[in-house]
This record gives C-alpha cells, sequence and structure tokens, in this order.
C-alpha cells in the first residue's frame, strides 16, 4: 500500500483523524449547530458541526492514503480507493442533544475506528477512538496494545501527558455499582427493566462518554441496545475490550464473532458492556428474570 504501512502507521492516522475533527469543531465553535440539511443518512437531522467533523476524519484517511471505505452517520458509505481492504466506521458528534446544549462545555465527541477488512467481525478491529471536545481529551485503542488518553492543547497538539484506561473491574451488581442506562428507547426500557428499577442509574445523552468512563473505570455497567447502524457499539467494542472489559448480547453471546455489517442492523438487540465477565453474568441474569 501506498502511503501508510496498515499494522504500524494506522494508531498514528486515527489519532490525527481525530485531533483535526477537534480542530473542526473548534474553528466552527457555534457556528457547528447550524443545520446542513435536513436528514442525514440515518434519518435524523444533520448539523454542521457532525459533517464537518466527519469531513475531517474522511480527509485524514484520503491524506494517509488508508484503502478504506467508511460508513458513516453524515456521509453515508464513502470508498477511499478501488478496492478497500479496512472498514471505517464514524460518528462526527455523538451526543448531539448534548452538543445542541452545552456546545463545547458538554461531555460528548467524535467516534471513530477502524477494522480489518470490508466485511469485519468486532473482533477484527484494528484502532478505535474518542475525541472528547471540550475536555479536549483524546481516548484510543489500538489492537493488543491497551487503552490510552492524551490531551491536547487549544490548538489540537497533543501533550505528553499519556494516561492508560483500565476497567474497574468490579464483580458483582449491588448498591454502588455505577451504571449507565440508555433510557430514550423503549427497547432498552423494556429488556433492561429488572435492573433499572433495582439499582440507580444514569444517562449521560452520548454513548461515546459512556464507554470512555467504562473504560477509565468510572463506570462499571453500560446497557443499550443496536441501533441507527450501531456506529457507536462499532467503535466502542476495541476500547472495551483492550482496557479489559466484555461486551455480550442479552442473549449472553459475546460480540466479538458477531459481524459488523449484519449483527442488529435489522432491529433492536440489547447490548451489555461490563467490567468484569462476573459483572456482565450478573446483568444477564437479571434481565433474564
Amino acid at each position: 500500500m501506498a502511503g501508510v504501512d496498515v499494522v504500524a502507521g494506522l494508531d498514528v492516522v486515527l489519532r490525527n483523524a481525530l485531533m483535526n475533527a477537534y480542530r473542526a469543531h473548534e474553528r466552527l465553535g457555534d457556528r457547528g449547530l447550524t443545520l446542513f440539511k435536513k436528514k442525514d443518512e440515518i434519518g435524523g437531522d444533520a448539523l454542521l458541526g457532525d459533517h464537518e467533523c466527519e469531513r475531517a476524519v474522511i480527509e485524514t484517511c484520503r491524506q494517509a492514503v488508508l484503502p478504506i471505505r467508511i460508513v458513516s452517520e453524515e456521509h453515508g458509505l464513502v470508498d477511499l480507493c478501488k478496492h478497500p481492504r479496512m472498514l471505517g466506521v464514524l460518528d462526527g458528534i455523538d451526543g448531539t442533544s448534548v452538543y445542541k446544549n452545552h456546545c463545547g462545555r458538554g461531555r460528548y465527541g467524535t467516534m471513530f475506528a477502524v477494522y480489518n477488512g470490508v466485511y469485519p467481525t468486532y473482533d477484527d478491529y484494528a484502532a478505535c477512538g474518542v475525541m472528547e471536545h471540550a475536555s479536549r481529551r483524546l481516548h484510543y485503542a489500538v489492537r493488543g496494545q491497551g487503552m490510552f488518553e492524551t490531551r491536547l492543547d487549544p490548538v489540537g497538539f497533543p501533550t505528553r501527558i499519556c494516561i492508560i484506561h483500565a476497567v474497574s473491574g468490579r464483580k458483582t451488581l449491588a448498591e454502588g455499582a455505577r451504571i449507565r442506562f440508555d433510557q430514550p428507547w423503549p427497547y432498552n426500557q423494556k429488556a433492561f427493566a429488572p435492573i433499572v428499577d433495582e439499582f440507580k442509574t444514569e444517562f449521560v445523552g452520548s454513548s461515546a462518554i459512556n464507554y470512555v468512563d467504562l473504560a477509565n473505570g468510572t463506570v462499571d455497567l453500560v446497557l443499550e441496545c443496536t441501533r441507527k447502524g450501531n456506529l457507536e457499539i462499532g467503535v466502542a467494542y476495541g476500547m472495551v475490550k483492550e482496557a479489559g472489559g466484555v461486551m455480550v448480547d442479552i442473549n449472553g453471546d459475546p460480540l466479538g464473532p458477531q459481524k459488523f455489517l449484519s449483527f442488529g442492523q435489522e432491529g433492536h438487540v440489547g447490548v451489555i458492556s461490563a467490567c468484569s465477565k462476573e459483572l456482565a453474568l450478573e446483568a444477564l441474569h437479571w434481565v433474564s428474570r
């Protein structure tokens, strides 16, 4: 491949892409809240900020000559070469409601992942990450190397601070467990009712933030479902796994062997993400009551 070596340079491309998304976000400021077009590729309103953050990622990959097909919320399916050998999963702004109400202050972010192969399983992730804009924290995972965080300066360049993320390791579902619940979806309200009725849960309006916090040990359990192309789950999987966590569907089957482009794409499937296998099994026990 001309340009970046697929293995050695992919994490650099991913970080550069997310840093460029941050720069786009900062350049736009409140203008990012302008309605770009009435509907995006999956049926929702598209904001200029969503579109431009995605464009920054796509153009970074183009300049790096990645042989990649990118599936995204705002741009749809984008092939950057004639015969792509990788799949990119991209969400320009995850947490749009937070972005609208607290632009530049709230917790939301750009999500991007790269998979080996154009029809990958979740276990085929190569690198993935979240750019949390307001805090200038870049969270990223590299296959077999772990989950990391680095801070950007206001201009969008990395500082020397690098933190290794690891899940909390909690093994029991009891009082005090820190649970994030994606409550707006009716499916979730029904599927996870036994847990939600018994334990305190929190909703923050962004899947990106849920998975960042699971990976860095400040959350123990995340309950949500497949929807809208599963872009968030596609980015989150490698992050959670590299930080030491697990992700299973509501039947207890691991996400790893599932094909990203087919699993849960036609309807809702519950997804349980946990800081340990033991905690995931307890959550499964509760929802099966």
